[in-house]
């Protein structure tokens, strides 16, 4: 019982637990970019990725 205590009061549980906590106000106050909306917002979203490339038809 002792060990979890002193875990629960460890630096490495507290900076953890107050990692999480940061992570979720953030959500909550920053819309991501995959939320549904029906305003629009995802429309105007950015989306960093490999780019696609299209293979053009050989010529006969």
């Amino acid at each position: 019982m002792d060990r979890i205590f002193n875990f629960l009061r460890s630096d490495l549980f507290l900076s953890l637990a107050g990692g999480f906590a940061l992570g979720l106000a953030g959500l909550t106050v920053i819309n991501p970019a995959n939320a549904s909306s029906a305003d629009g917002d995802a429309g105007r979203s950015i989306t960093v990725g490999a780019p696609v490339h299209v293979e053009s038809p050989a010529p006969q």
